[in-house]
Protein backbone atom coordinates (compact mmCIF):
# COMPACT_ATOMS: atom_id res chain seq x y z
CA UNK A 1 0.00 0.00 0.00
CA UNK A 2 1.21 3.47 -0.92
CA UNK A 3 1.56 5.87 1.99
CA UNK A 4 0.32 9.40 1.32
CA UNK A 5 2.67 12.05 2.73
CA UNK A 6 1.39 14.16 5.61
CA UNK A 7 2.12 17.65 4.24
CA UNK A 8 1.90 20.46 6.79
CA UNK A 9 2.09 23.38 4.36
CA UNK A 10 -0.09 24.39 1.43
CA UNK A 11 0.98 24.93 -2.16
CA UNK A 12 -1.42 27.85 -2.72
CA UNK A 13 1.41 30.32 -3.32
CA UNK A 14 2.61 28.31 -6.32
CA UNK A 15 -0.85 28.06 -7.82
CA UNK A 16 -1.48 31.76 -7.22
CA UNK A 17 1.60 32.47 -9.35
CA UNK A 18 0.37 30.26 -12.18
CA UNK A 19 -3.19 31.60 -12.03
CA UNK A 20 -1.75 35.10 -12.04
CA UNK A 21 -0.38 34.32 -15.50
CA UNK A 22 -3.83 33.24 -16.65
CA UNK A 23 -5.33 36.48 -15.35
CA UNK A 24 -2.62 38.39 -17.20
CA UNK A 25 -3.45 36.53 -20.42
CA UNK A 26 -7.15 37.35 -20.00
CA UNK A 27 -6.35 41.04 -19.41
CA UNK A 28 -3.94 41.32 -22.34
CA UNK A 29 -6.34 39.53 -24.69
CA UNK A 30 -9.12 41.92 -23.69
CA UNK A 31 -6.85 44.92 -24.32
CA UNK A 32 -5.76 43.62 -27.71
CA UNK A 33 -9.36 42.79 -28.65
CA UNK A 34 -10.47 46.26 -27.47
CA UNK A 35 -13.31 44.84 -25.37
CA UNK A 36 -13.40 47.75 -22.95
CA UNK A 37 -14.17 50.22 -25.76
CA UNK A 38 -17.40 48.30 -26.39
CA UNK A 39 -18.51 47.94 -22.78
CA UNK A 40 -18.41 51.59 -21.73
CA UNK A 41 -22.20 51.39 -21.63
CA UNK A 42 -24.04 48.21 -20.61
CA UNK A 43 -24.58 45.88 -23.56
CA UNK A 44 -25.79 42.37 -24.24
CA UNK A 45 -23.52 39.62 -25.47
CA UNK A 46 -25.42 39.56 -28.76
CA UNK A 47 -24.61 43.23 -29.39
CA UNK A 48 -20.91 42.60 -28.94
CA UNK A 49 -20.82 39.45 -31.06
CA UNK A 50 -22.89 41.13 -33.79
CA UNK A 51 -20.56 44.14 -33.97
CA UNK A 52 -17.40 42.01 -33.97
CA UNK A 53 -18.73 38.91 -35.73
CA UNK A 54 -17.38 36.70 -32.93
CA UNK A 55 -18.53 33.34 -31.61
CA UNK A 56 -21.27 34.04 -29.06
CA UNK A 57 -20.58 31.16 -26.67
CA UNK A 58 -16.83 31.75 -26.49
CA UNK A 59 -17.27 35.50 -26.22
CA UNK A 60 -19.63 35.01 -23.30
CA UNK A 61 -17.09 32.74 -21.58
CA UNK A 62 -14.41 35.36 -22.14
CA UNK A 63 -16.56 38.21 -20.81
CA UNK A 64 -17.43 36.11 -17.77
CA UNK A 65 -13.70 35.55 -17.22
CA UNK A 66 -13.24 39.33 -17.26
CA UNK A 67 -16.02 39.58 -14.67
CA UNK A 68 -14.22 37.01 -12.51
CA UNK A 69 -11.13 39.23 -12.38
CA UNK A 70 -13.18 42.37 -11.68
CA UNK A 71 -12.67 44.09 -15.02
CA UNK A 72 -16.29 43.79 -16.17
CA UNK A 73 -19.59 43.69 -14.36
CA UNK A 74 -22.46 41.48 -15.47
CA UNK A 75 -25.92 42.52 -14.32
CA UNK A 76 -29.22 41.39 -15.87
CA UNK A 77 -27.25 39.84 -18.77
CA UNK A 78 -25.63 43.19 -19.54
CA UNK A 79 -21.85 43.61 -19.48
CA UNK A 80 -20.15 46.89 -18.61
CA UNK A 81 -16.81 48.21 -17.41
CA UNK A 82 -15.80 48.46 -13.80
CA UNK A 83 -14.44 51.78 -12.58
CA UNK A 84 -10.86 50.58 -13.06
CA UNK A 85 -11.37 49.24 -16.59
CA UNK A 86 -13.38 52.31 -17.57
CA UNK A 87 -10.65 54.61 -16.27
CA UNK A 88 -7.54 52.80 -17.51
CA UNK A 89 -8.55 50.43 -20.33
CA UNK A 90 -10.74 52.53 -22.65
CA UNK A 91 -8.58 53.75 -25.54
CA UNK A 92 -10.23 57.16 -25.85
CA UNK A 93 -9.37 58.13 -22.26
CA UNK A 94 -6.27 60.19 -21.45
CA UNK A 95 -5.64 57.72 -18.64
CA UNK A 96 -5.54 54.70 -21.00
CA UNK A 97 -2.84 52.24 -19.89
CA UNK A 98 -3.52 49.30 -22.23
CA UNK A 99 -0.54 49.89 -24.51
CA UNK A 100 1.70 50.42 -21.49
CA UNK A 101 0.57 47.12 -19.92
CA UNK A 102 1.19 45.27 -23.20
CA UNK A 103 4.62 46.88 -23.50
CA UNK A 104 5.55 45.87 -19.95
CA UNK A 105 4.40 42.32 -20.62
CA UNK A 106 6.41 42.09 -23.84
CA UNK A 107 9.56 43.29 -22.09
CA UNK A 108 8.99 40.74 -19.30
CA UNK A 109 8.79 37.93 -21.85
CA UNK A 110 12.10 39.04 -23.35
CA UNK A 111 13.62 39.48 -19.90
CA UNK A 112 12.48 35.98 -18.88
CA UNK A 113 14.38 34.48 -21.81
CA UNK A 114 17.44 36.59 -21.04
CA UNK A 115 17.20 35.70 -17.35
CA UNK A 116 17.73 32.01 -18.10
CA UNK A 117 20.73 32.82 -20.29
CA UNK A 118 22.22 35.08 -17.62
CA UNK A 119 21.78 32.43 -14.92
CA UNK A 120 23.40 29.72 -17.04
CA UNK A 121 26.10 31.76 -18.80
CA UNK A 122 26.77 34.77 -16.59
CA UNK A 123 26.41 37.40 -19.30
CA UNK A 124 24.79 38.05 -22.64
CA UNK A 125 26.78 38.91 -25.74
CA UNK A 126 26.15 42.37 -27.19
CA UNK A 127 24.63 40.84 -30.35
CA UNK A 128 22.07 38.88 -28.24
CA UNK A 129 20.77 41.91 -26.37
CA UNK A 130 17.26 43.13 -27.08
CA UNK A 131 16.96 45.92 -29.64
CA UNK A 132 13.91 48.13 -29.74
CA UNK A 133 12.38 49.73 -32.82
CA UNK A 134 11.43 53.38 -33.31
CA UNK A 135 7.79 52.22 -33.11
CA UNK A 136 8.50 50.77 -29.68
CA UNK A 137 9.99 54.05 -28.44
CA UNK A 138 7.07 56.03 -29.88
CA UNK A 139 4.57 53.77 -28.12
CA UNK A 140 6.68 53.97 -24.97
CA UNK A 141 6.50 57.79 -24.93
CA UNK A 142 2.73 57.80 -25.42
CA UNK A 143 2.32 55.13 -22.75
CA UNK A 144 4.50 57.01 -20.27
CA UNK A 145 2.43 60.16 -20.84
CA UNK A 146 -0.75 58.17 -20.14
CA UNK A 147 0.86 56.62 -17.06
CA UNK A 148 1.57 60.10 -15.71
CA UNK A 149 -2.00 61.19 -16.47
CA UNK A 150 -3.44 58.07 -14.82
CA UNK A 151 -2.68 59.37 -11.34
CA UNK A 152 0.93 58.29 -11.10
CA UNK A 153 2.28 61.84 -11.33
CA UNK A 154 -0.36 63.02 -8.85
CA UNK A 155 0.72 60.33 -6.37
CA UNK A 156 4.39 61.30 -6.70
CA UNK A 157 3.47 64.96 -6.19
CA UNK A 158 1.55 64.06 -3.01
CA UNK A 159 4.50 62.07 -1.67
CA UNK A 160 6.94 64.89 -2.37
CA UNK A 161 4.58 67.47 -0.86
CA UNK A 162 4.34 65.44 2.34
CA UNK A 163 8.12 65.54 2.86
Amino acid sequence: MYKIPNVKIESNTLFDLIYGKIKTDILLSAIELKIFNLTIKPCKIQEITCILNWNEKNTELFLNALCSIDLLIKKDNLYFNTIISNTFLVESKQTYLGDFLIMIHQSHIQNKDQMKKLIMNGSIDQDQQIEFSDEFYSLNLKSMRNLALSGFAQKISEIISSL
